[in-house]
């Protein structure tokens, strides 16, 4: 059980427990309740990579980690925190910028749609914060309308997966 050191109430399953996105809430403590019963997981360390387009050479970066930040290409550079991405076993994908500690990630922008800007948002459990990294195809795909993440000019948009030199990523270590 997490308990709440302010009021010592439980952390609790409001909706069924084996739904993703069920709702949390806070209540009376009861160790019966299966709705209160977590296991902790160690984090482990994050192994920082950077998201290179492996035909232009650009990185995918970031200036800050605000919400509605906006992600961008530009030339590869190792010293540059913007450009370190972790994806974690879940899918989604922090940025080093801030060390993972804001509780940011790469978001597909409100519903994951068609030439939606890629941007940084609260972490949630929206599908369109879901990512996968195919290695065969080279494509990052958005798990809400399965799209993929393109280039176009300096920025970052959900595509159509074609197989197009602007959806072309390699994740590779920093």
């Amino acid at each position: 059980s997490f308990v709440n050191d302010t009021n010592d109430l439980c952390l609790s399953r409001a909706s069924a427990p084996d739904l993703p996105g069920s709702t949390m809430v806070l209540a009376a403590c009861d160790s019966a309740n299966p709705n209160q019963q977590f296991a902790g997981e160690p984090a482990g360390d994050w192994n920082w990579q950077r998201v290179r387009n492996t035909v232009s050479g650009a990185c995918a970066v970031i200036a800050n980690t605000g919400n509605g930040t906006k992600l961008q290409t530009e030339p590869c550079d190792s010293t540059d925190a913007g450009q370190s991405w972790y994806l974690d076993p879940g899918g989604r994908l922090h940025p080093r910028a801030n060390q993972g500690g804001t509780g940011r990630c790469v978001d597909g922008n409100n519903g994951g749609n068609v030439n939606n800007e890629v941007i940084m948002w609260d972490c949630n459990l929206q599908p369109w914060q879901w990512w996968t990294f195919d290695q065969l195809e080279s494509e990052i795909r958005n798990e809400a309308n399965n799209l993929c993440i393109g280039a176009v000019g300096t920025g970052l948009r959900l595509q159509a997966c074609t197989g197009a030199d602007t959806q072309s990523w390699v994740v590779e270590p920093q």
